[in-house]
């Protein structure tokens, strides 16, 4: 049984397709097939993940800090969960 957060990632698929769709009614699958390049940078990058780690626990996140290794894994479950089914949209 999924709980109520992992329920919210997987409704997030079809509403960036639609907004996508929405915004971009040319361009869309050519920048669905793209959606995920700049997170898979990221998660390549020690210094970029050190550095979204600074701005989480100096930031946004200061009250519930993460570590490199768990932005990663985050990162990775977005991939799997979300930002893969985008990138397979126009291919269906």
């Amino acid at each position: 049984m999924l709980n109520r957060s992992e329920e919210a990632i997987l409704s997030w698929p079809p509403e960036w397709e639609a907004g996508l769709k929405a915004c971009f009614p040319n361009r869309w699958p050519l920048l669905a097939r793209s959606v995920g390049s700049g997170l898979r940078r990221l998660l390549e990058s020690e210094a970029d993940l050190d550095e979204a780690r600074h701005t989480c626990i100096y930031g946004l996140l200061r009250s519930r800090p993460a570590t490199v290794a768990q932005l990663k894994v985050a990162g990775r479950r977005l991939l799997q969960d979300a930002v893969e089914q985008v990138e397979r949209f126009d291919l269906e």
